[in-house]
């Protein structure tokens, strides 16, 4: 039996053909795609509603392209939007959660101050914890600007900081038990700073004298005592009167040499042998020595001038030259004590050349107060004395006498008032024999001039004997 949809079908089919015989080039190519099971793919994307396209009216949906996240559109079909990939509950989409992939961002979570991280998703890092207007350096402050406490208020970059309280307040990174930043800290709190309010002052710093501070932190040095002999300044109340040296200072022994007034009596060198008598007066003062002397009537300007003087030790050296019808010049090695002198031996050339080189293996010599020697005092003397020159050594000693008082001695053209001593001497050397001496020289001394006159009395040896034989024993000018 033949119905009316059967006939309606032949004559579609018939109509198929028809068309497909006649009409091929004018075929529509985005005509939705027909399957084999006869299931029609509206977008012609390649995936009809069976095969799971979930939108057939968009190509750009169907299973087979990448879901697109946080959209709002189930590209792929299978379902489910990308819109909250971390599965925390708020989409992205929306805006909501602004880190959907960690499921500890989200606007329901608790947001951790100071660690720089937006945690729910407020926009705000809150990396000013405290409200002190200083960020931690987790938010990337840095220097002056970083908050190195972002959980005090009280402590940020140029606050004010109380010292020894254990907190850096102004966030300087600088000891809080160093208030000064001298890198010593206070001695109130175990350190060895002695004043932690001044940079400037700390232990091995300089001294400053009488500035009233103890810079250095030592005991042993005082402000007011700052060469240390135990008086302090007067400008702190003390009596020394040179600060700068620990041998001058009231009571303090006078020294032999050295040009100061040790013992602060306002005198220098008061006492002392080397500047009260010839020839070390003129080391000290500077200024040669010269005057006229007489040798058997010989007319001579004897010229002392000192070469070198060290104060501390005492040792000088002095050029002393005849000049005239003789040419002799000698070099004296001297040293000082407080209360002696001593010839350590000297050297002599005769017209300039090198003739005699003595050291005097005792070569104190005592010199004596001219205004206390009376008319018959005496006093023996005796040293040893090594020549260099000639390998010989001289045993040499004697007796000088105070004979008289000439209270006007000529010689030449020259009148003095004098002191007339004799010196009995004798000399034995080693090698014996002929160069053994003895005699008696008879000596006129002028104070503070010197021996101006010697005559040899029962001997007539060289006149550098008779001048040089009483500077070893023990007078002096």
């Amino acid at each position: 039996m033949i119905t009316a949809l059967s006939l309606l079908a032949l004559f579609a089919c018939d109509g198929k053909d028809e068309a497909t015989t006649d009409d091929t080039a004018g075929t529509d190519d985005t005509a939705a795609a027909v399957d084999t099971s006869g299931q029609v793919d509206g977008d012609n994307d390649g995936y009809t509603p069976d095969e799971g396209d979930c939108a057939d009216d968009d190509p750009n949906i169907n299973p087979g392209v990448v879901e697109v996240e946080c959209d709002g559109i189930d590209q792929n079909c299978d379902g489910v939007d990308l819109d909250d990939i971390d599965g925390d509950g708020y989409l992205c989409s929306t805006g909501e959660d602004c880190d959907d992939y960690d499921p500890t961002i989200n606007p329901g979570a608790a947001d951790e101050c100071g660690d720089g991280i937006d945690l729910n998703c407020d926009a705000d890092p809150e990396c000013d914890c405290d409200g002190d207007g200083y960020e931690s350096r987790l938010c990337g402050a840095s220097g002056v600007e970083e908050d190195c406490d972002d959980t005090d208020p009280t402590v940020y970059p140029l606050a004010d900081d109380e010292c020894y309280d254990g907190v850096d307040s102004d966030c300087n990174g600088i000891n809080d038990f160093d208030c000064d930043g001298d890198s010593f800290e206070s001695a109130e709190y175990g350190g060895t700073d002695c004043d932690d309010n001044n940079f400037a002052n700390y232990p091995g710093a300089e001294e400053i004298c009488y500035d009233g501070q103890d810079n250095d932190c030592s005991a042993a040095t005082d402000d007011c005592d700052c060469d240390g002999d135990g008086d302090g300044d007067p400008s702190c109340g003390g009596t020394d009167c040179d600060d700068t040296s620990d041998v001058v200072y009231p009571g303090a022994t006078e020294a032999y040499a050295d040009n100061l007034d040790n013992d602060c009596d306002e005198l220098v060198d008061e006492g002392a042998y080397c500047n009260e008598w010839a020839p070390l007066t003129n080391v000290t003062t500077g200024a040669n020595k010269v005057y006229d002397v007489y040798y058997d009537g010989n007319l001579l300007t004897e010229t002392v001038e000192p070469t070198s003087y060290d104060p501390t030790t005492g040792l000088a050296t002095l050029a002393r030259t005849w000049a005239g019808s003789l040419a002799y010049s000698f070099v004296e090695d001297w040293s000082c004590q407080p209360d002696e002198v001593a010839m350590d031996g000297w050297s002599m050339s005769l017209s300039g050349i090198p003739f005699l080189q003595l050291s005097f293996g005792t070569p104190r010599v005592d010199l004596r107060d001219t205004e206390s020697m009376l008319v018959g005092d005496s006093w023996e003397y005796e040293y040893i004395a090594d020549d260099l020159s000639f390998g010989t050594v001289w045993e040499v000693s004697g007796v000088i006498e105070v004979e008289s008082e000439s209270t006007e001695i000529i010689a030449g053209t020259i009148t003095y008032d004098a002191l007339v001593l004799t010196n009995d001497y004798s000399l034995v050397n080693s090698l014996g024999g002929q160069l053994d001496r003895e005699g008696l020289v008879r000596m006129y001394y002028v104070p503070r001039l010197g021996l101006v006159y010697s005559e040899d009395v029962t001997d007539e040896g060289l006149l550098f004997e008779s001048r040089e034989l009483t500077s070893y024993a023990g007078f002096y000018p």
